[in-house]
């Protein structure tokens, strides 16, 4: 069992808890593997994780919890399913014990990445009930959690009013969404776009319509300053003619948001693959049905390559 497996399975026996102290049991995690990570680390691990669709994560409240067990198909998988959610010793026993062929992926870790928990895949035959076999290992049998996740995105939209940043912040951050980044503009807030600075410790997003400032979050402030300059960082490019699975990609610069990201990931179960020579993130096994429904709910238009 690899260190991300190990330390999933100790959150499966916890079940929830504070997001900061899981991040500090990350940081002595790495250090007990002599591994040097960055600050942002732990933080990065557990979105990966809850994309997985391992763990549920209340980022305003400071909390975490595991998600509940599932069995799901992947789109268009040919007798292929895989299980979300944390696994205790007594599931992966229960696991074993049924009629699946059970397939462990793990997820390579980057340069100073700490490993993430692997991926269960699980064969099985035409015959075979997947909602029996949900029952026999106390999960929940979800037919494709993709496409159910894909239909309930909310669109993206700052309703939240907030006061604008202090005059004096000197860490006030704007988005150029044509070259994907953050410039300083301390001493220049007069213009609409997308806003950040750090408060108490913390990182504020704010969306600023040239009148009123309103609260919003990282992704959500990026895919409003896209939307604004009619920008599009997302593409889609089919496996081969004709077919109805693909891959998506995204811009580096502008990160998908938990939820759009989860149904993204779902699709094969995999992590993005980051290319840095296109500066972007690939998605694998992405209806374009589910692409084009992450796409509206970011304000996107969708671009076939």
């Amino acid at each position: 069992m690899n260190p991300g497996d190990l330390f999933a399975r100790w959150m499966a026996e916890v079940g929830r808890g504070s997001t900061d102290l899981l991040k500090t049991r990350l940081q002595w995690l790495a250090s007990t593997l002599n591994q040097g990570i960055s600050s942002t680390e732990p933080g990065r691990w557990l979105r990966d994780a809850a994309a997985l669709g391992h763990l549920e994560v209340d980022w305003v409240a400071g909390q975490w919890r595991a998600a509940p067990l599932v069995i799901t198909r992947i789109p268009a998988g040919d007798g292929l399913a895989m299980v979300c959610g944390l696994r205790t010793e007594v599931t992966d026993a229960l696991l074993q014990q049924t009629e699946l062929e059970l397939h462990c992926i793990e997820h390579s870790p980057g340069d100073r990445e700490l490993p993430r928990p692997s991926t269960i895949f699980a064969q099985y035959d035409p015959g075979i009930d997947l909602g029996t076999v949900a029952q026999q290992i106390r999960a929940t049998y979800v037919p494709c959690s993709a496409e159910l996740l894909a239909t309930k995105l909310p669109v993206i939209s700052a309703s939240v009013e907030a006061a604008p940043p202090a005059r004096d912040n000197l860490t006030l951050e704007s988005f150029n969404p044509r070259q994907l980044q953050w410039n300083d503009a301390t001493g220049n807030r007069t213009q609409a776009g997308a806003y950040r600075y750090s408060l108490h410790g913390h990182t504020e997003f704010r969306w600023h319509d040239g009148e009123t400032w309103w609260r919003t979050d990282w992704s959500g402030c990026v895919y409003l300053a896209l939307r604004a300059d009619g920008i599009s960082a997302m593409r889609w490019r089919p496996e081969g003619p004709g077919a109805r699975t693909g891959r998506l990609f995204v811009d580096w610069g502008a990160p998908l948001p938990p939820l759009q990201q989860r149904a993204a990931v779902l699709c094969s179960g995999l992590m993005p693959r980051f290319a840095t020579s296109a500066r972007s993130a690939a998605y694998e096994n992405v209806p374009r049905v589910i692409a084009q429904r992450i796409a509206f709910s970011m304000h996107q238009r969708l671009e076939d390559t």
